[in-house]
């Protein structure tokens, strides 16, 4: 807990959760009746009712930031900006939750509910607490502390309204439920939800910034902050929602909800995702093709925010006069060939078959790829065939498939090569021909890596470096942009 960090033994874990455990019931048994147990147990249906709410309430204003108003991750650069953004919406569908378990109630159960609230909170941190424990999960060690804050209230009040009015001593009301209940039982929740809630959020919207453009990261964060703000604020917000009448809670629930809107609104059209602390990540290629004496600009986002089409056509109209279709993702964007320009890969860069041996009784051709790169690191092949052997640890797939080799080379290392025994058409060699796509990344192609060594003939770190700049001062250092320059081709063998 803050700065203070503890540590316990699962042995320790249970002989607190028993004192808890025991405590509960007796406190239970003490100071309730049969109705009034009913009424907790309703209640605890009403607390993970709200629990729902509050996640159905921020999912939903997720999905109309990221698909109706199109403004996805507009918290990103701000981690707090998640609590303002969706702890709206989750305090709404709590309390509804709260609101539809009062309607369907009668009057002799209302009265009750702010109490019965208060202890079903406590029952639900301690079922949380035994279960994780039961599971040997640490986070178990959150839940527990929720629950000794919450007794901790109970008794409290329970002292309280044993000797808080002289005319109570003999028969004291058990449900009412003081201020000063209240500030004691918020202290736990508020330190360690706040505490849990920078740590998660501190993980987890970097996280969301790397995740690809295909997992649904508003939800992910809209979810986790109504878990948290549950959490953090349910032990006081719940039981003090039945301290009014059912149309002041309606009233409650509508003002929330137009704040939440106005609050989207806000966020959606005058908050932007990155800056240069909270860049977006963007992966850049410059792929030469050796064998088709093309060039063309390969861009990807590590996540799905709005406006990276718009970066795309932007970067097209600056550096590409070739554009004339919509672009498929990854962006693929062609280039005009460099002027009077050769490729000193083309002769360097090579795949051949050697050992290559056609073996017309089993129908079978052996041969070795030899895969020559000098200069080019990280090199990948792929083609279509069905292997039979390989010179590989683990077998080859059965049939006719598609594979792909993947080389992790280091400097210095300039060749590769793998073994091959393919199925072929009967008595017809020609038929059996290799067609091979290869491809490698530049040794002194990336940027700026490579900026005190760059190639001194590639247009693809030229390029680069002037797409840098051009990111740089276009998008006021927002991008995080990694450049690589690869080369590749098709050959038949």
């Amino acid at each position: 807990v803050g700065k203070y960090f503890f540590l316990y033994s699962a042995q320790t874990a249970w002989k607190v959760l028993l004192v808890i455990m025991l405590a509960t019931l007796s406190l239970l048994a003490g100071t309730t009746g049969p109705d009034l147990r009913r009424t907790i147990l309703k209640a605890t249906g009403g607390v993970l009712g709200s629990l729902v709410g509050a996640a159905l309430g921020a999912g939903v204003a997720a999905s109309v930031m990221a698909k109706i108003l199109e403004a996805g991750m507009s918290w990103f650069s701000k981690e707090t900006s998640c609590f303002i953004l969706y702890g709206p919406p989750a305090l709404a569908g709590a309390l509804a939750a709260q609101y539809f378990l009062v309607a369907r109630s009668p009057p002799t159960e209302i009265a009750q509910f702010e109490y019965a609230t208060l202890f079903a909170i406590h029952l639900f941190n301690v079922f949380a607490a035994v279960t994780l424990q039961i599971f040997q999960l640490g986070s178990s060690s959150v839940f527990m502390l929720f629950a000794l804050g919450s007794l901790f209230a109970l008794i409290l009040n329970t002292f309280f309204n044993a000797l808080g009015n002289p005319s109570r001593r003999r028969d004291p009301d058990w449900t009412v439920i003081h201020l000063a209940t209240y500030a004691v039982g918020q202290v736990v929740p508020l330190v360690v939800g706040s505490e849990m809630s920078v740590g998660l959020l501190g993980i987890f919207v970097p996280l969301t910034g790397r995740m690809g453009e295909v997992a649904p990261v508003e939800h992910i964060i809209a979810i986790l902050t109504a878990l948290l703000g549950f959490l953090s604020a349910a032990n006081t917000v719940l039981p003090f929602s039945h301290r009014v009448r059912r149309s002041v809670l309606l009233m409650v629930v509508l003002i929330v909800s137009l704040f939440s809107g106005i609050t989207m609104l806000i966020y959606a059209y005058g908050s932007h995702p990155f800056d240069a602390m909270h860049q977006k990540r963007v992966f850049v290629l410059h792929v030469e093709d050796i064998t088709h004496q093309e060039h063309h600009l390969h861009l990807a986002s590590a996540d799905g925010a709005p406006g990276f089409p718009e970066l795309v056509q932007n970067v097209a109209t600056k550096f590409s006069n070739m554009y004339h279709q919509p672009f498929l993702t990854p962006y693929k964007i062609p280039l005009p060939k460099p002027f009077n320009y050769v490729s000193p890969f083309a002769e360097t860069f090579t795949v051949t078959a050697i050992h290559d041996v056609f073996n017309y009784r089993s129908n079978t051709r052996s041969l070795t790829l030899l895969i020559d790169h000098p200069g080019i690191i990280w090199t990948a092949i792929a083609f279509d065939a069905e292997v039979l052997e390989w010179s590989l640890d683990s077998p080859p797939l059965k049939g006719f498939q598609r594979y792909h080799f993947k080389e992790a080379s280091f400097y210095g290392t300039t060749q590769w090569k793998v073994d091959l025994v393919l199925s072929v058409p009967p008595r017809h060699p020609e038929r059996s021909k290799l067609t091979v796509d290869f491809m490698g990344i530049i040794e002194k192609g990336s940027w700026p890596g490579k900026k005190l060594d760059k190639h001194p003939v590639s247009p693809g770190i030229q390029l680069l470096e002037k797409l840098d700049e051009h990111l740089f001062k276009s998008t006021d250092d927002s991008v995080d942009a990694m450049l690589l320059s690869c080369v590749g081709g098709q050959v038949i063998v």
